[in-house]
């Protein structure tokens, strides 16, 4: 009797636990419905109705526009000849434009009292060790023994180089280290970190060496190396969040060196390191322009032109956003389109005049 009744007991508790484990069962799958019908709601809100970003921060206020330089050419007309035939749309999907864009400070000047004897001491090291001269409370003149002169900003360590090499005996042809790209742009860096220059945010990869010859007491490209008698090596800046920094000269940077051989080795005659860094903690997204109003702009003469082209009517191939820098210092890197062409490139402002 006693094992009929166990028997009973544990029957009754099997069934029990059956009846629980379906109530289980069932509240899991509810539970998981109602998750799903939730979930997939939310999915499809922001699939199909997105929630918006946050505006832009604007938090420098309202931006100066680009100071671009003048005298671009007039008259010109322009067709949309992309691959797709039509202008980037405004959109987050590969080439599209974004709506927004990051306006980066620039690194301020930092100014010391010990700032003209630290540049003294550098530029002694590279040989610009006679005749110091104030040319303002901020610029100084140093030559070397050669006669080549630099004048330097001691406030913002820009500077620039200069030579009678327009006006002395022919050079020979170009040989050594120099001949080549690679060879200039490392004795240009060589040059720049041994007077304590920041060259951390150049790119070698973008480099560019022209070769150059006197021809009538002026420079002038040299057909081929064998008939070249200077390099000009231009420095390039690193890219900033994926987009290229820009200058007035498009293929000429503000950075740049002019080389002969001297009887020493390399030679500088002439250099420009006009340097502004960008300050990646201090930057605030901006409102920037669609395509087609910045192509407005550009049919409108609103834009920096750079063109070989002797035709007035031109044809866009490709439109990109980069950053600009100008020969004159600025506070802000600001976003432009880049429009191009067959020989043709053209810069138009890209913060929108609403902001």
């Amino acid at each position: 009797m006693k094992g009929q009744y166990y028997m009973a007991k544990l029957a009754d508790v099997t069934a029990e636990i059956r009846t629980i484990g379906k109530i289980l069962g069932i509240s899991l799958a509810i539970i998981t419905v109602i998750f799903l019908f939730f979930k997939g709601g939310e999915i499809f809100k922001n699939v199909f109705f997105p929630t918006p970003p946050p505006p832009p921060a604007q938090k420098f206020g309202r931006l100066p526009q680009v100071a671009f330089p003048g005298n671009s050419p007039t008259g010109l007309t322009f067709r949309v000849n992309t691959l797709t035939g039509k202008l980037p749309a405004t959109g987050s999907l590969p080439g599209e434009i974004p709506d927004r864009m990051k306006v980066y400070k620039v690194k301020p000047a930092v100014s010391s009292l010990v700032a003209l004897d630290g540049v003294r001491n550098n530029l002694q090291d590279v040989g610009f060790d006679t005749n110091e001269t104030k040319l303002s409370d901020s610029i100084y003149q140093w030559n070397n023994s050669t006669g080549t002169n630099i004048k330097y900003n001691i406030i913002n360590n820009d500077f620039g180089i200069s030579s009678s090499y327009l006006t002395d005996p022919p050079p020979a042809a170009l040989f050594g280290v120099i001949a080549q790209k690679d060879g200039a742009y490392d004795s240009a860096i060589d040059f720049l970190q041994g007077i304590n220059e920041d060259v951390s945010d150049l790119d070698q990869t973008k480099t560019t060496a022209s070769y150059l010859k006197l021809d009538n007491g002026a420079l002038v490209g040299a057909s081929s190396l064998n008939d070249a008698q200077f390099i000009r090596v231009d420095l390039f800046q690193k890219s900033v969040d994926n987009y290229s920094i820009y200058y007035p000269g498009l293929t000429k940077s503000n950075m740049y060196f002019i080389y002969r051989n001297g009887d020493n080795g390399p030679s500088i005659v002439e250099a420009l390191f006009t340097h502004s860094e960008v300050n990646s903690d201090e930057s605030s997204d901006y409102p920037i322009k669609t395509a087609d109003q910045a192509f407005e702009d550009l049919s409108h003469g609103n834009a920096y032109v750079i063109t070989t082209q002797k035709s007035t009517s031109i044809d866009i191939t490709d439109v990109s956003l980069g950053y600009y820098m100008g020969d004159e210092k600025q506070q802000y890197f600001l976003p432009i389109f880049v429009f191009k062409g067959d020989g043709f490139t053209a810069f138009v402002n890209a913060v929108s005049t609403a902001q």
